[in-house]
């Protein structure tokens, strides 16, 4: 497989968030918005999340849930779109010791303006063969990579 993968760990991030609509004068009710987080091991992602979100907020910002997304690469995070999908892939390795095939299923995120896009890179950058395929791909409500 030929993949870029990242040495930061990637975490997904809840934060709860209000923000003054200054059309309407009046406070937004705060919301729970996600983020995919890049850190270095022993770096608190919620921190960061809190430090990109500050200049926005009128008010605390609280940090609802830090999941660690183990096993997970962004394929294409220096393409920028309007929506990241998350995509999982199953394919087969021989494990050339014993002899042996083993199913393996590999998770991925990806920016992408629609799903066929989002299908095309991961063709692309995992070279699907016969042997291999796209289990699952879906748009997510996440807002952006930090």
């Amino acid at each position: 497989l030929n993949v870029f993968c990242i040495m930061d760990q990637i975490s997904l991030v809840t934060a709860r968030v209000v923000r003054r609509n200054e059309q309407y004068g009046y406070k937004l009710k705060g919301k729970g918005e996600q983020y995919l987080v890049r850190h270095q091991e022993g770096e608190n992602a919620g921190d960061k999340v809190v430090e990109y979100l500050q200049p926005f907020a009128i008010e605390p910002i609280i940090i609802e849930a830090v999941r660690l997304e183990k096993g997970v690469d962004f394929l294409n995070q220096e393409e920028e779109r309007e929506r990241i999908y998350k995509c999982t892939v199953a394919y087969i390795v021989l494990n050339e010791s014993t002899g042996k095939e083993s199913k393996v299923r590999k998770g991925m995120y990806l920016y992408a303006d629609d799903c066929q896009e989002a299908l095309n890179c991961v063709e692309k950058s995992y070279g699907l063969a016969e042997s291999a395929g796209v289990v699952s791909i879906a748009q997510t409500k996440i807002i952006e990579l930090i």
